[in-house]
C-alpha cells in the first residue's frame, strides 16, 4: 500500500491513514520508506499533517520525533475520522499525543 501510494499527492492523506489505522502491525514494513515519510514534512497541507502526525504516534515510528517536536506549536484545526468517529483538534495536539505514544512506546 505504502510504496504505491507515498509518492502520489491525492492519495497521501490515505495512505497516512492507512498507516495509521494499521498501526504496530506495519512498523517495520515502514523502515523502507523512512525517506518518503519523513518527507511528508515539509509540505504545507494541515490535513496531510496532522494525519501523518497521528498515524507516526500509531505506529510508533521514534525517526519522526523531530518532525513531530516541530509541529507542537501549530493551532490550525485538524479532522481524522478514528475508529468510527471524526476527531478535531488542532494541529499542535495531534502532534503532542504522538510524542508521547512514541516516547511510552520505548
Amino acid at each position: 500500500m505504502v510504496a504505491h501510494c507515498i509518492d502520489e499527492p491525492p492519495l497521501l492523506k490515505g495512505c497516512l491513514w492507512g498507516i495509521g489505522r494499521l498501526g504496530v502491525l506495519i512498523g517495520g514494513s515502514l523502515k523502507a520508506f523512512i525517506d518518503e515519510i519523513l518527507e511528508v514534512f515539509t509540505g504545507d497541507d494541515v490535513d496531510v499533517l496532522g494525519t501523518a502526525a497521528w498515524a507516526m504516534g500509531e505506529v510508533g515510528f521514534a525517526i519522526a520525533v523531530p518532525s513531530l517536536e516541530k509541529l507542537r506549536v501549530r493551532t490550525e484545526p485538524v479532522r481524522i475520522y478514528i475508529e468510527g468517529n471524526f476527531f478535531e483538534k488542532p494541529l499542535g495536539n495531534w502532534a503532542e499525543e504522538a510524542l508521547i505514544k512514541i516516547k511510552t512506546a520505548k
